[in-house]
């Protein structure tokens, strides 16, 4: 009995320790999740959170916050699936609803949102922030009378919740009622008289109201308040042209496009207003820049073409008309602008073709002028306004009148501003670089990575562990897909291992060990011909070595695309193009012969990865590999094929969930190519973010 006990006990001091160890590290991995999302490492801290759900599936929590992270990285469909597990796990997590209802939001399902968000609330009716983002579900939904509502009720919480009086404003606006709106700007201002929007909302309902001094003030204070906004001095701009105050519209359009140099409607509606002050040459400059960013803006095209007349450039003039004439053939102002140019020129047989046509639409549209001019009448009689057209109006009859913002636009919304050019990291919202997409490469064995995703999961193969063992050199051989490249830190490194190789191998004979490292160096330094010698001598001595085969294979393979990639710098062809041969056909052209030679090294590589898969039938590395081959070759269906053998093998390759993906987008199976993105993205290939952006149909 007492053996017993302390057999008991012993047992009980052998397991505590790792059992603490292994709290202690699921709480430290989380811990760095949070962290990394801190800083907007949204891809890193999903790896993660992949480890913690690993350990502990049970737990809500990782599932949130990995749905917080697709959400941020618009991988809408991801994160609703993570929210909805995290709510089968825990039905009391209010975060979650808000979070689950803001993607239904984001992807225009404002109905799915208001239904999320009336969940929580039956949970907890009186939470505040599901309140007011079910008002704005509603407001989305046109439903105005709910939004209020729900504004209504979380003001009855909190009334010093300003933010929600702005969307309540909004409501009321959208209901026709304008007074309240202001009255609901007006209580924001006054509690809160630094809250810009305030000020740029109440500005604009103003203007509509030709309460111009009213809404220059406003937008003096909201410029005071957040100088660099270029919207701000466009719209105060179009404020002080209504006054009449020409010189101070020009000065705040220059500063808008001293803030925003591309800014079109901007750009069109300074060369609008220099050539209402007469400063012809520099408006033609302005619709130029406008046209040079935008050739289809036709209204801008217009306008230019009525200042190279008044300028005398009648070619010029009669170009951009000819356009024009194409675009709009019952416009008449532009045969009429035509027949001047073409007056000028001394072709008088086009200038009086030009005019009849003219008179003609004039005559058959006199109608519609009568009642346009009648209802122009009405105007001038309501109110002292100068007419504008709104920022979406393409109506070639609106060409000389200066543009304005289409409403309210949302000052917050980052949208594509955050698109740069991608740098090397992960970090950020990774799904808005501007990549170049294209398959992940073949898998290879290195000693050296290139791979910068810290804590992603190491690839593992049971042969190559077992040959880890052997410690034939210090370094663990590893199989990626990012091999370090010819020009790394690392070269050095790999020269003097090859050269300590190469002695042994003289003094020692052919060591198959050291010949199968010596090949897996020289194929990483891109030295292909003396990495296929060392293959070509081992195999002859070991001719079903899987672990040859798959190397002999990449290296193939690598020689083949080096070969296809200098033949299209050299041809200016971009693509592989393979016809298969029918009948006899007369001796091959240079370029028919290469094709030819390709696809017969196609065969070896196809060959070695056979057999490869013969030798062990449960290598996913290789199907990879082998699918990889089949869409360079076009073959996209055996692609697909062996993509989905080695995702059934090893559901944590996320770089054939990746190509998968991209092969079914390929093959127009969108729906189905996206959801294999977003597993690939949550597996680490963070490039499947930037695919799902562009080709999701859940936005």
């Amino acid at each position: 009995m007492r053996l017993r006990m302390m057999l008991y006990v012993i047992l009980l001091m052998w397991l505590a320790p790792g059992r603490m160890v292994a709290q202690f590290n699921t709480d430290q991995v989380m811990a760095n999740a949070r962290n990394a999302i801190y800083f907007e490492d949204y891809v890193l801290s999903i790896q993660y959170l992949n480890r913690v759900i690993s350990s502990k599936p049970y737990l809500s929590e990782p599932y949130f916050f990995r749905g917080y992270a697709k959400f941020k990285l618009e991988d809408f469909a991801g994160a609703m699936d993570d929210f909805k597990k995290a709510l089968e796990i825990n039905p009391y997590q209010m975060d979650v609803y808000r979070f689950y209802g803001l993607v239904n939001t984001f992807t225009g399902n404002y109905q799915a949102a208001i239904d999320e968000y009336s969940k929580g609330l039956e949970i907890d009716p009186v939470n505040i922030d599901l309140l007011m983002l079910r008002g704005d579900a509603h407001k989305m939904q046109k439903q105005y009378d709910e939004a209020i509502a729900d504004f209504d009720r979380a003001l009855s919480k909190d009334p010093k919740l300003i933010n929600i009086y702005l969307e309540r404003g909004y409501s009321k606006l959208s209901q026709g009622d304008t007074l309240g709106a202001i009255q609901d700007y007006s209580l924001v201002i006054e509690r809160n008289p630094l809250l810009v929007d305030s000020y740029w909302r109440r500005a604009i309902l103003y203007s509509q109201m030709k309460e111009y001094q009213l809404a220059l003030k406003d937008y003096d204070k909201a410029i005071e308040l957040r100088s660099g906004e270029t919207d701000f001095y466009h719209n105060r701009a179009v404020v002080r042209y209504q006054l009449d105050d020409l010189r101070g519209a020009m000065a705040d359009l220059d500063k808008a496009l001293e803030l925003e140099p591309r800014n079109r409607m901007a750009l069109g509606n300074r060369g609008l207003l220099r050539a209402e002050v007469g400063d012809l040459n520099r408006a033609v400059e302005d619709f130029s820049r406008v046209l040079a960013l935008d050739p289809s803006d036709m209204i801008t095209l217009f306008n230019r073409a009525l200042i190279f007349n008044q300028i005398g450039e009648y070619r010029q003039a009669i170009s951009d008309l000819n356009i024009i004439a194409e675009k709009y053939p019952r416009f008449a102002p532009v045969y009429m602008s035509r027949a001047a140019a073409r007056q000028q020129l001394n072709d008088a047989a086009g200038a009086q073709r030009d005019y009849n046509t003219a008179m003609k639409l004039e005559m058959d549209n006199q109608k519609a002028s009568t009642a346009n001019a009648q209802k122009s009448d009405e105007s001038d009689e309501a109110g002292k306004k100068k007419e504008t057209r709104s920022q979406s109006d393409t109506d070639i009859s609106q060409y000389d009148k200066i543009a304005v913002l289409d409403d309210f636009d949302d000052k917050d919304d980052q949208g594509d501003l955050d698109k740069v050019k991608a740098p090397e990291t992960i970090r950020g919202r990774v799904q808005n670089r501007e990549l170049f997409i294209d398959m992940e490469p073949m898998f290879a064995l290195s000693y050296y990575s290139a791979d910068t995703l810290l804590n992603k999961v190491r690839y593992f193969d049971r042969d190559v562990e077992l040959f880890n063992r052997k410690a034939v050199v210090p370094q663990r051989m590893l199989i990626n897909n990012h091999v370090v490249d010819h020009e790394s830190r690392y070269y050095a490194e790999m020269m003097k291992r090859v050269r300590l190789i190469s002695e042994d191998l003289k003094q020692g004979g052919h060591d198959n060990q050291l010949l199968f490292v010596r090949a897996v160096l020289y194929a990483s330094m891109q030295d292909y011909t003396r990495a296929m010698d060392d293959l070509t001598l081992l195999l002859t001595m070991l001719p079903n070595d899987k672990l040859a085969l798959f190397l002999r294979a990449h290296v193939r393979y690598q020689m083949v695309e080096m070969i296809r990639s200098m033949d299209a710098t050299a041809t200016g062809a971009s693509d592989l193009s393979v016809q298969p041969s029918l009948g006899v056909k007369p001796a091959p052209s240079a370029e028919n012969r290469k094709s030819m030679e390709r696809v017969m090294d196609y065969d070896l590589i196809m060959n070695d990865l056979n057999r490869v898969i013969e030798a062990d039938p449960s290598f996913s590395y290789a199907y990879y590999n082998r699918g990889v081959l089949f869409c360079a070759m076009r073959d996209f269906e055996s692609g697909l094929a062996d993509f989905s053998k080695a995702i059934d093998l090893n559901p944590a390759l996320g770089e054939a969930w990746f190509n998968r993906g991209l092969t079914r987008i390929f093959l127009k199976q969108q729906n189905d190519g996206v959801a294999d993105m977003s597993k690939a993205g949550e597996l680490g290939v963070y490039k499947a973010y930037h695919v799902i952006k562009r080709y999701s149909s859940v936005r």
